[in-house]
């Protein structure tokens, strides 16, 4: 549904104003399709290999945007 769209994506912002670094994939499988349930019960490992993925392509693009990182870091990963 929206409203969940809107609910994450209230949460991502409210994360990023707060000074964490928002990571916020669309998991596979999970899509825009809220009618069908996600199967991450099913295979939580692929979705924590997803958000690990993310988080790194997160740091590598920091990197190369020559973006600071501070020690330690607040992260907030989610998705929609």
């Amino acid at each position: 549904q929206i409203t969940a769209f809107i609910t994450d994506a209230n949460l991502a912002a409210l994360y990023a104003t707060n000074g964490y670094i928002v990571i916020a994939p669309d998991y596979p499988g999970q899509g825009i399709n809220y009618k069908v349930q996600h199967p991450y019960v099913i295979i939580p490992q692929l979705n924590a290999s997803s958000a690990l993925d993310a988080l790194k392509a997160c740091r590598d693009a920091l990197v190369k945007l020559n973006i600071n990182i501070p020690q330690p870091s607040k992260f907030y990963i989610s998705s929609y």
